[in-house]
Formats: C-alpha cells, structure tokens, sequence
C-alpha cells in the first residue's frame, strides 16, 4: 500500500514534537535537581554561620585575656590593696611577726577587698574578683562558660619603695554549642610602688598629739648628706647658714638693697674691700674674695675670707644656693680650720617631710604590723628600712628627743633623753635662733650623726657652747 506524502509530512513532524517533549522535560529534570541542590546548601549554610559566629565570639572574649590585660588588671587590684592597708593599718596593724601575715592580708584585699585577719570589707570595686565576676557574667549571657582560678600568690618588697606581688593566673573559656575551648596560664608580677601611701606608723603614733596629722611616703631622690669645702689659708670666724647676696660683687652701693632687714638672714659675698668693711655687719654673715687685705677688727657677724687667688677655692655657680660657713672659732680669726657647707639635701629632706633608706629604720612592712613599735622587730632585711623627721610638730618638739620617727617613738629603747642641734638645721641657721628655746628644732641622736654627715655641726663636743 502506498502512502501519501502528507501522511509522511505528519509522522515526522509527530516525531520532531516527541523529541522535543523529551529534552524539555530532561531540562526542567536538571533545574529540578539543580534548585534542590541549591536549597539544600543553602540549608547547610544557615545551620553552620551561628557556629562560626560562636566560635568568632570565643575567640574575640579571649582577647580580653591577655597577659597584658591581665597585668593591667592585677596592677590596679594591687594598688588598691597596698595602699588600703597602708591607710587601715594605722589602728588594725597586722599581727604576728612573718611577712606571711603581710601576704595573706594583701591577698585578702586583692582578690575580693576584705581583710582576713579582722573580716571587714574596706575595697567594694577594683578587685581581682570584682572584675572576675562582671567578666563571667559577660561570658553567660552569649552561653560561654568562663572559669577563673589565681594560684601561688606572694607578696614581698622587692625594694624599701616597692611591693611586689607574684601569682599564676589560669583561665578556660568553653562553648559547648561549637565545642570550642581556649585555655591559658599566665604568671603574673605587679610592681606597686609606696609612694603616696599613708604611713601607718606616723599616723599612729601622732594621733593624741595631732590627731589630724597625716603622713604619706614620698622618698627624697637624692642621697641624704652633706657635702663641704675645706678652705686653705684662709681667715675666718663664727658659723651661720643662709643664701647669698652677691649685689656686692658688682660693688655698687644701693641703698635700698643694702638696708633691708631681710639681710640679716642672709650673707654678703663681694670682692670690694670698702663694701666688706662697711656693709658686713648689715648682714648675717659675709664672705671677702677681693685681692687687696681688708681690716676685720670691726667685723662683728660670722666671715670667712679668701684673700688674692684664695678665691678659686669655690666651686662653679658658688652663691646659688645657700651654704653654711663654719670656722673652728668665733673670736678668733686667724686660727683653725674654716669650711663652706652644702647641706641642702638634709634640710629639704627634713623641711618637705621625705623619706630616706636607713638600716636601722623600720620597713613599710614593719610600719604595717603591730611589731612596728618595737626595734627588735623587723620582717624584712635592713636594706629595705625607710625614715622621715618630725620637724615641724612642735608639741613634739619641746621635748628635745631626736626628730628621726623610729628613734622618737623609741627612745626609751635607744636609751637616749635628747637630741643634739645641728648648726644650718631647721630652727638652728645662725647663733640668736638656735639659742632660742620655743623654736622647732631639728634634733639628731648619736646614731644619725655620721649616717647625715653631720660630725662637724653637731652643737656638741668641739661645737659645745656654740649654739647658745
């Protein structure tokens, strides 16, 4: 049977259509396929961004735990500490005669601000554990667990200016969502240095004399003592302390400069003859460095002179602090040793109420224990012991024990009944003042004496019945 050619036409075109049925259904097939790959990655994608989220999160809270933070931390707990005790100790010292007595109190008041000798809680914010707990409470709210724990903790003073504190500091942070965990040991040392912190021994001691008296520790940067300048050949009388008036030297008469009562406070330096011999007396003291020889017969206030190039004997910048002068005799001009003073660090240190190093002298650990009173107490080495002067409380003054504290509050132990007056000291600068009795003096016991440099001003021995 033969077929007609638009039969034929229309199966083949029946057969294009069937073809093309078929690829389109394999295409949507493979967009099928494809989307429900894409939504599942993307479901997969969903579910682990909060993971890597949380773990960013542990990671980013353990940068607050560096040792650096850790240190900055510890400092300011330390600190707070040191210096809370310093300022509770005056009427709570702490008791027993080991620094471990020290360390545990300290340890007390570092960690969560309360004393554990007495039970009482002086520091409310600042502490280890203060900060520890706002730390973990922070860690809770986004679901990180924060475990804290501080180990081997020691206290000692590493200087007589410094206390230091050494622990081990251990830290975990754990997310059990994403099992992340970061652990660290530090150990950490914090250096608190003393400087501003109340004296509890000063404090104690003065609170019936001056109850509103106060100390706090500032140690004097220079070395405390004296230093002098032997003069050779030269002539002189007397002693006196005071600053130097050099309007003399450019030796032109001022009426008004040369007749002001604040001049017997203070000495005249000139070259000028006729300026030494005629204006001296106005003076406190005066010191000739001129070439020609003066008269000295009518100069009745303490001098010294250097006569032609004697005056090369001063050092550079001579007169730009005040000096001492002291020769052997008041009367007699020709004879005897005659000296110039730098006594500026001894003064300052006891005019500014500083503290100094000295080894018999109480540690700041001894002035924080209820030993502190007693001189064959001391929980540290001598190296570390510290001292101040009393100048300045009058009431004390008056009655005539040595102005160093520890000596003071323990004279009956140094078995001494008085000070001794020191030519140039506080309420001793020239003969009239130091011979009045209701001036506060500065007073120094025999153990002092050399310690300062003070052999040759002493108002005692060759001095005897110099001071009035």
């Amino acid at each position: 049977m033969i077929k007609s050619r638009d039969e034929n036409k229309s199966k083949a075109r029946s057969k294009k259509g069937f073809i093309f049925t078929l690829l389109a259904l394999l295409v949507i097939s493979f967009m099928v396929i494809e989307i429900s790959i894409y939504f599942s990655a993307y479901q997969i994608r969903q579910e682990s961004e909060p993971l890597k989220i949380r773990t960013k999160v542990v990671e980013e809270f353990a940068t607050q735990l560096t040792s650096e933070n850790i240190r900055g931390v510890s400092y300011i707990s330390a600190y707070n500490a040191v210096h809370t005790l310093a300022k509770d100790a005056v009427t709570q010292p702490v008791t027993g005669t080991s620094t471990e007595n020290i360390s545990n109190v300290i340890r007390g008041l570092f960690w969560n601000g309360t004393r554990q000798d007495t039970g009482i809680v002086l520091i409310a914010n600042g502490t280890l554990e203060s900060w520890k707990t706002s730390l973990e409470s922070l860690a809770n709210k986004v679901g990180i667990y924060l475990t804290i724990t501080t180990s081997d903790f020691k206290v000692n003073q590493s200087d007589p200016w410094t206390v230091q504190i050494n622990y081990t500091f251990t830290y975990s942070l754990q997310d059990n969502y994403t099992n992340t965990r970061i652990a660290d040991v530090y150990n950490v040392s914090v250096n608190v240095p003393i400087y501003g912190a109340e004296d509890p021994l000063f404090k104690n001691q003065t609170r019936t004399a001056c109850p509103t008296c106060t100390r706090n520790i500032f140690n004097y940067a220079g070395t405390v003592n004296t230093s002098k300048i032997d003069l050779t050949n030269a002539l002189g009388k007397g002693w006196f302390y005071g600053s130097v008036f050099q309007g003399g030297l450019v030796n032109v008469f001022n009426e008004t400069i040369f007749f002001n009562p604040e001049n017997k406070k203070m000495m005249l330096y000139t070259g000028d003859r006729n300026l030494f011999e005629s204006y001296s007396n106005i003076f406190g003291a005066a010191i000739y460095v001129g070439s020609q020889s003066p008269s000295y017969n009518t100069i009745s206030v303490p001098f010294i002179s250097l006569e032609g190039s004697l005056s090369g004997q001063l050092p550079p910048g001579f007169g730009s602090l005040p000096v001492l002068i002291r020769s052997d005799s008041d009367t007699d001009y020709t004879s005897g040793n005659h000296s110039i003073y730098n006594i500026e660090d001894v003064r300052n240190f006891i005019a500014c109420a500083y503290y100094t190093t000295n080894p018999d002298a109480p540690s700041f650990f001894d002035r924080l224990s209820a030993g502190r009173t007693n001189p064959n107490v001391r929980l540290l080495n001598s190296s570390f012991g510290i001292e101040t002067s009393l100048v300045g409380l009058s009431s004390w003054a008056m009655q005539n024990r040595s102005s160093i504290d520890h000596v003071y509050y323990n004279y009956a132990y140094y078995n001494l009944t008085s000070g001794t007056r020191v030519m140039g000291m506080t309420g001793c600068k020239n003969y009239d003042m130091c011979k009045d009795a209701t001036s506060p003096k500065f007073l120094v016991d025999s153990s002092h004496i050399s310690w300062y440099g003070l052999n040759d001003l002493v108002c005692s021995g060759n001095n005897a019945g110099r001071c009035g």
